[in-house]
């Protein structure tokens, strides 16, 4: 056996690679060989040095059986049949053979593709937070793709950040295709105090950057020309995404929206702040209600086309599901009545609310 050594015109030089692999001690015999090997179909790029392209074509090619045989290639233009000197973007016929034209030429082709100093791109990086002590998921929800390499993968490197000391830190996304362009995206981690009660400052923001965060969001969901009844539906729609999470935390109202919108994840007070904060920066007119009876509950009423109705983005059972959007109070207590768990589920106190929702 007998690998490839090959002879090859690339880019108006001649290479002569030497690739063999000894078959010392075998037989002296008559027999022709044949060249295996040869793959299909070779794919470079134009930006590839003359001496990967002439690797990528001998790479794994020889002879076996016989008497061995250098291997040598011809690179033919597909237009005319033409052996070629200098490669440039396009595809050519590929011709293995030896010496001895008794022994069988193997066909394939090659593949010259643009340049490609195209980077991966990142979706789904986003700035985070956490809550001293706590852990996050740097890799939830971001993904890479690349516009030729299929298996791109990414690294994280949060080494400056440390949960057990309030503070923002970076934290950076890398990746690199195969063709050694990279990538690189930096976010921030934001790890903040847990303050009780209702406490007037934010322990995730100021009022400030969760209006920030709103007009963000509404950029993105809204569209111009919408009613209200479509705003406060596509809003319903981006508060319904947040993963319902068990939590007993007690932050204030500007806090949990802000938790609830950026990771995606909280309990019935993270869907009713951020609906609330969405609703006021969408102007929309909504007012807070709180469910009678216990264990705590809340979301709002909305005015939409001249009426109030109520509005709560938490889901309910998977086995008794019910969308509370724009509904009346006849729908919510026949909801509520369908709930032996929770015969309370959206009972509030009418009495006090200073509007009156239609029936």
């Amino acid at each position: 056996m007998k690998k490839l050594i090959l002879l090859i015109s690339v880019i108006a030089a001649v290479l002569v690679l030497s690739a063999c692999a000894s078959g010392g001690g075998e037989a002296v015999t008559t027999e022709l060989p044949v060249i295996s090997g040869v793959r299909s179909n070779i794919t470079v790029y134009a930006d590839d040095s003359p001496e990967f392209i002439a690797n990528a074509l001998s790479e794994g090619v020889f002879t076996e059986g016989g008497k061995p045989f250098e291997v040598k290639v011809k690179i033919l233009s597909r237009e005319d049949g033409s052996e070629v000197t200098e490669l440039t973007e396009g595809r050519y016929d590929l011709r293995y053979y030896c010496d001895d034209p008794a022994i069988e030429v193997v066909k394939s082709s090659l593949t010259i593709k643009p340049a490609d100093t195209t980077a991966p791109e990142f979706s789904g990086i986003k700035d985070l937070v956490v809550y001293l002590g706590g852990t996050v998921s740097y890799r939830d929800g971001v993904t890479v793709t690349d516009n030729d390499d299929e298996n791109v993968t990414f690294s994280v490197d949060a080494t400056k950040v440390d949960l057990t000391r309030l503070g923002a830190y970076d934290v950076t996304y890398t990746a690199t295709d195969k063709r050694g362009n990279t990538a690189t995206v930096t976010a921030k981690v934001s790890v903040l105090e847990v303050l009780d009660g209702e406490d007037p400052g934010s322990s995730v923001c100021t009022k400030e950057e969760l209006d920030a965060l709103c007009q963000s969001i509404l950029e993105d969901i809204l569209e111009d020309g919408m009613t209200d009844r479509q705003k406060a539906e596509a809003i319903y729609v981006r508060v319904a995404k947040i993963k319902y999470v068990n939590s007993t935390e007690d932050r204030n109202w500007i806090g949990r929206a802000y938790t609830g919108l950026t990771t995606n994840k909280g309990d019935c007070v993270n869907y009713w702040a951020a609906s609330k904060a969405l609703l006021t920066m969408a102007g929309i007119p909504s007012y807070d209600i709180e469910r009678l009876g216990g264990p705590d509950h809340f979301w709002q009423i909305v005015f939409i086309d001249g009426n109030w109705y109520h509005f709560d983005a938490c889901p309910t059972l998977k086995t008794n599901q019910f969308r509370c959007f724009l509904r009346t109070d006849s729908e919510v207590d026949a909801y509520s009545a369908t709930r032996p768990d929770k015969p309370n589920y959206y009972a509030y106190d009418k009495e006090s609310c200073p509007y009156d929702v239609v029936d």
